[in-house]
């Protein structure tokens, strides 16, 4: 299983560009990758789900997670239990101001990977990485220029 984070700098949108600024990362979004390359993620529109795809774009850095095969059932498991729940705006809002608790079963792209791993760094993409980082529990596998 791997986590993939989003380069929002590097871009050239907009909201990316001015959410890696608020919360100094130069990451924007997250997304985990099984085994299978089927992709778990929260997007705003679609809510909770799946997807298939590769990452062409070259604003991807993508971080093998030291986990094994009962950890990606798990994070699949959890996956499937929240598919179709709607994108958290308000808790996505108030984790940007550092402001109140996380809001139980509500998701953001950082809330929703950090929950499936384990993790309590939910605010930002950023905060997420340097956690994992911290615990080496990814390593780098494919960094895009």
């Amino acid at each position: 299983m791997k986590i993939a984070f989003y380069r929002g700098m590097k871009a050239g949108r907009i909201w990316d560009s001015i959410y890696c600024l608020l919360t100094c990362s130069k990451y924007s979004r997250c997304e985990i990758v099984f085994s299978d390359e089927v992709i778990g993620k929260v997007d705003y529109k679609r809510g909770i789900g799946f997807a298939f795809q590769d990452f062409p774009s070259p604003n991807w850095d993508v971080y093998e997670l030291e986990c094994g095969t009962y950890e990606e059932m798990s994070a699949r498991a959890f996956f499937n239990l929240w598919e179709g729940s709607k994108f958290d705006k308000v808790g996505f809002a108030l984790a940007l101001m550092h402001v109140g608790q996380p809001r139980k079963g509500q998701f953001f792209p950082a809330k929703l990977c950090a929950s499936v791993l384990g993790s309590n760094a939910y605010r930002s993409p950023g905060a997420l990485f340097v956690d994992l980082r911290n615990q080496m529990k990814i390593t780098l596998i494919q960094e895009r220029e």
